[in-house]
């Protein structure tokens, strides 16, 4: 029982590890897209 449930939590930790990296690479994507809006979203944060 304990090692099935090493094994899930494995396998959803995997999981979340892959759409973490998915979400990073879209907001990178994001990024290196010339918005307005985002330079304005840059220039209120520093």
């Amino acid at each position: 029982m304990r090692f099935l449930l090493a094994l899930i939590i494995l396998i959803n930790s995997r999981k979340i590890l892959e759409k973490i990296k998915f979400t990073k690479i879209l907001i990178r994507r994001f990024k290196n897209i010339p918005f307005p809006q985002n330079k304005l979203m840059q220039n209120n944060y520093t």
